[in-house]
């Protein structure tokens, strides 16, 4: 019988910035990299790295409050417009279930939106795109079905 090895999901190795702050992957150190750069040139303030959030919720039966999970991002910081935006840095493969229903918590649950930063937000972006797409051409062919139909006058 062949031994196998359990490969892990997440292959990618702990990095440092530029400043020396560790991220967990080439990728997000990069990134973060770049917001630095924004920082110094101007176009945004306040950066802070990895904002977290205990969530808390009633229990249903008692009443009391419960904690639930703790919830990280990777970076938040002030926009040209004056407000405060949260970041979860994400690979292709990183926007798990999980990782989606964190993000609703947060929003429903404490007014936080956490955004997608990284090649999961083109692949998002990618996929709500398709899906409106899709909408249209049902919406048009659902137009041409209706106008066949209807009665020449």
């Amino acid at each position: 019988m062949a031994a196998f090895s359990k490969r892990r999901k997440f292959t990618a190795n702990w990095t440092p910035d530029r400043r020396g702050v560790k991220h967990p992957s080439k990728g997000e150190a990069d990134w973060t990299n770049g917001l630095y750069d924004r920082e110094e040139r101007g176009e945004i303030t306040g950066l802070d790295l990895f904002p977290s959030w205990d969530l808390a919720l009633p229990n249903v039966t008692t009443g009391e409050l419960e904690h639930v999970c703790k919830i990280k991002g990777d970076a938040s910081y002030i926009d040209d417009t004056g407000r405060r935006r949260f970041f979860d840095y994400k690979a292709d493969e990183g926007n798990t279930d999980v990782s989606v229903l964190k993000r609703a918590l947060l929003r429903v649950c404490v007014g936080v939106d956490l955004e997608l930063a990284g090649p999961a937000r083109a692949k998002a972006i990618k996929h709500e795109e398709k899906k409106r797409w899709a909408k249209l051409a049902a919406e048009q062919r659902r137009a041409a079905k209706k106008k066949a139909r209807a009665p020449a006058t």
